[in-house]
């Protein structure tokens, strides 16, 4: 069963007089909050929350039509293109999040960082000389100066960036094992836990005209930009499999081998990440997700898959006046937006195709690849 509550706060007055007559006086919130939900049995459910503020948005309003006082909270904000949104929240899928928080998924892939270091590290070593020596004695090599810099940036983005990032996580090699330790003794107690993920945040903005104020003869319509912020995380609840009954707390060199992708589960992951061009197929097909997340529910089974997204766009309301005596002193509003959406595990499971969400960090791999002449038609 829907329900919906609302609730207004910071009323403020204004008012109005028409062709000098009394006044008329109205009260408008500042502040404004709607819920939308679901009553039923306790358990996970969809939910939307969304919320204006708004600060200052003072108008004063003489002649035939007059007024003063505060612009209410707007019924409706200007429309988005959310295409692009909706893509970047589109790839955060069922699948990638269980993969994200599977109890037995590797800090470190030990196994494909000494695959991919005995056949790149020389390369790498070796490209970071040319580079060095290109800087110092001019370019030598074949290629050109845009072809450089894009090997320069593949070079980093699937090279040291990786490299220097598992080196990071091996620096804190004790609390990484018993943090395991701790995780797989609870789930072998038979005990649930929840497991969160973050996924960053979106960023864009624009300007649009702003319909605040339409009444008594007072049109207020000012330009207003806008900027939106979209942060994305969510929870799994993971619990033993109904066909594992394993009881037994683990041992160090288990937390060991299972935080640092060494255990024989791991090594289908292993091998096909350290494949050439693996990373690139995973854009479109999530082979590295799928066979993480057939590995862990082996033993453990995921739960209640909630996604959560907050929407915070900032309006900031320009001042302006259209006559000598009218005048709007501007102002900011500010639009939140909360949502809740559940998942199915079933969604989860095997391989999925997709068109990529193409970000500042893939658009720059394509650009150096095509660069390079590496893809073609």
């Amino acid at each position: 069963m829907a329900r919906v509550r609302t609730r207004q706060m910071n009323i403020r007055t204004t008012s109005y007089s028409l062709f000098g007559g009394p006044p008329i006086f109205g009260t408008g919130p500042a502040y404004d909050e709607r819920c939308e939900d679901s009553l039923g049995p306790k358990s996970d459910h969809p939910l939307k929350i969304t919320r204006d503020e708004m600060q200052d948005c003072h108008f004063d309003w003489l002649g035939t039509w007059y007024g003063h006082g505060f612009l209410s909270v707007p019924t409706n904000f200007p429309p988005v293109n959310d295409t692009n949104l909706n893509a970047w929240l589109g790839q955060f899928t069922a699948q990638k999040i269980v993969a994200a928080t599977a109890p037995l998924r590797p800090s470190v892939h030990v196994v494909t960082d000494i695959l991919e270091g005995v056949r790149d590290i020389p390369k790498m070593l070796k490209h970071a000389g040319d580079l060095l020596l290109g800087l110092w004695r001019g370019p030598t090599s074949y290629l050109t100066k845009p072809q450089n810099a894009a090997s320069a940036t593949l070079a980093y983005q699937f090279g040291w960036a990786p490299l220097l990032q598992d080196l990071s996580r091996l620096w804190d090699f004790g609390n990484a094992v018993q943090k395991r330790i701790d995780e797989i003794g609870e789930l072998n107690s038979g005990k649930t836990i929840s497991k969160r993920v973050s996924f960053g945040s979106f960023n864009d903005g624009f300007q649009a005209q702003v319909s605040s104020h339409s009444g008594f003869g007072i049109f207020i319509s000012p330009m207003a930009s806008l900027e939106r912020q979209v942060d994305c995380w969510a929870t799994v609840r993971w619990s033993l499999s109904d066909w594992n009954h394993n009881l037994v707390r683990p041992t160090w060199l288990d937390g060991f081998q299972s935080a640092y992708g060494l255990t024989g589960w791991d090594l289908p992951v292993a091998l096909w990440k350290a494949m050439p061009w693996s990373w690139l197929i995973d854009w479109f097909a999530n082979v590295s997700d799928a066979l993480e997340v057939s590995k862990n529910m082996l033993f453990y089974q995921p739960s209640r898959i909630n996604k959560m997204w907050k929407e915070t766009t900032l309006v900031h309301l320009q001042a302006y006046q259209p006559a000598p005596l009218q005048s709007f002193q501007g102002g900011n509003i500010q639009h939140t937006v909360l949502n809740r959406a559940q998942l199915s595990v079933l969604d989860a499971l095997g391989i999925h195709l997709s068109v990529p969400f193409l970000d500042a960090f893939k658009l720059s791999v394509l650009g150096s690849l095509a660069t390079l002449q590496i893809l073609r038609r």
